[in-house]
């Protein structure tokens, strides 16, 4: 895995015949880069997905935020906290620009890391029930090590959430940690089914609830949801474990944007 000139993460496929690397591009596509300026990357412990991306895949648009530049900005913040601790961590998106589901796993796998977290904000058009409990969301895979990662996320954003805030959240009735798979049993999420790597995909609230958006525009927000995810990511990596139950939702989700409707960043 390499990181080019421009910051932007890619995984090399090989060497061409100038000594420059072939890549493959955020978008999925073969490049071949200069290494100068650039840096090769082996063994990061942990892989943060700032959800979405990009002119087309902006994810969630309500209340006066754009889902995903925060997601970013929690992601960047969570990246700062985690090498604070001593923790070797990268993200999948450096910047606003489009990333295909593919290459962000592929980008876990490459380093092989212990975990990747996939940071989401949830939003609807419909109103989910009003609660005073956090309705944060936390998907997972079918493997152990994932569910355990789901648990202690959930355990500690809503925990920390909850001490901070008193709000009339949005959570719809089978919020927790969830497996949520079609009606064949096969994972739905893309950002699920695709990595080797142990991954959970974090909705840390409901940007579509105007209470809750008041919060995410806030600074504190940031650094009380980054606390509570560097807690999560630091017992999963010591070994923790979390009493919270494991919920299933079938569902099919809808297609993320392809590789045909993502346009690259300058990798040089």
């Amino acid at each position: 895995m390499f990181f080019t000139s421009t910051n932007v993460p890619v995984v090399v496929k090989g060497e061409a015949a100038d000594g420059r690397y072939v890549v493959t591009t955020p978008c999925g596509r073969e490049a071949t880069i200069d290494t100068a300026g650039g840096t090769k990357v082996f063994g990061v412990q942990v892989v943060i997905d700032p959800g979405h991306g990009g002119s087309v895949d902006t994810g969630a648009v309500q209340n006066g935020i754009i889902e995903r530049d925060l997601n970013l900005k929690i992601s960047g913040a969570l990246q700062t906290d985690l090498w604070n601790r001593g923790i070797s961590v990268m993200l999948t998106r450096t910047k606003n620009y489009g990333e295909v589901l593919a290459q962000r796993a592929a980008l876990a796998d490459a380093v092989g890391a212990k975990l990747m977290v996939s940071i989401h904000h949830n939003s609807s058009g419909a109103r989910p029930p009003s609660s005073s409990s956090p309705g944060s969301e936390v998907f997972v895979q079918a493997n152990p090590e994932s569910q355990r990662l789901g648990k202690l996320l959930y355990d500690k954003v809503t925990t920390a959430l909850a001490a901070n805030y008193s709000l009339s959240w949005y959570r719809s009735v089978d919020a927790g940690v969830l497996r949520v798979t079609e009606p064949g049993g096969d994972e739905s999420y893309g950002m699920i089914k695709r990595p080797k790597t142990p991954t959970a995909l974090v909705e840390l609230g409901w940007i579509s609830n105007p209470a809750e958006a008041t919060v995410y525009k806030q600074d504190q927000y940031v650094a009380v949801a980054v606390d509570a995810l560097g807690d999560a990511i630091e017992a999963f990596l010591g070994g923790g474990s979390s009493g919270t139950g494991l919920k299933s939702r079938t569902f099919t989700a809808g297609l993320a944007p392809g590789t045909s409707q993502c346009t690259d960043p300058a990798l040089e």
